[in-house]
């Protein structure tokens, strides 16, 4: 049969692939438009606050807790965590005397550092991502909680100026000695 075209499914797959890397997007680095900063948005004690997305490993539904004796009231306890042993905080237990009510939209946010073990911040919830034009922060001291301010560089305001989202530096927190200090 002179002239007949085979195909197979590998041969459309390919098409398909040369066809979309034809038409393919720039990646949001590459786009022009304004400096975003990204961030993870939750609640603490009511407080709409934002951390930056590269210092979140990863965002968990509350584990079993195993509750340590002689710690603050604030280090809700222990989780073994895919076989690591987690350290969870209630963070607004710690900034405010505040405890987080347990319910459905509690989050921990598991942050790594180098050289330390993995620690949990409980939250209230976790409001998502979100993206800051970086010309729209502003000094902390001005609109942040007094409570907050060793640990919020800075904030961004939204664009009629009546909102802003502290900044949460969770390197700066977990450096703290008052944080480091989880003995009562």
């Amino acid at each position: 049969m002179a002239g007949a075209v085979t195909t197979t499914a590998y041969a459309l797959l390919l098409d398909f692939e040369q066809r979309a890397l034809g038409h393919r997007a720039d990646a949001p680095e590459a786009q022009s438009g304004p400096a975003l900063w990204r961030g993870l948005c939750f609640g603490i004690a009511g407080i709409e606050t934002v951390a930056s997305i590269n210092e979140i490993a990863e965002i968990l539904v509350p584990p079993v807790l195993t509750y340590v004796p002689g710690a603050r009231p604030w280090l809700r306890g222990i989780a073994n965590l895919r076989g690591t042993l987690l350290t969870v905080v209630d963070i607004g237990h710690f900034l405010f005397d505040a405890p987080a009510a347990f319910d459905d939209r509690n989050r921990v946010l598991v942050v790594r550092q180098r050289g330390a073990a993995a620690t949990g911040l409980l939250v209230d919830s976790v409001l998502g991502q979100r993206g800051f034009e970086e010309s729209a922060a502003v000094a902390a001291d001005e609109v942040v909680d007094p409570r907050m301010l060793p640990y919020v560089p800075f904030a961004y305001g939204d664009a009629a100026g009546d909102h802003y989202w502290p900044v949460l530096s969770l390197p700066s927190l977990l450096r703290a000695q008052a944080f480091l200090d989880a003995a009562a």
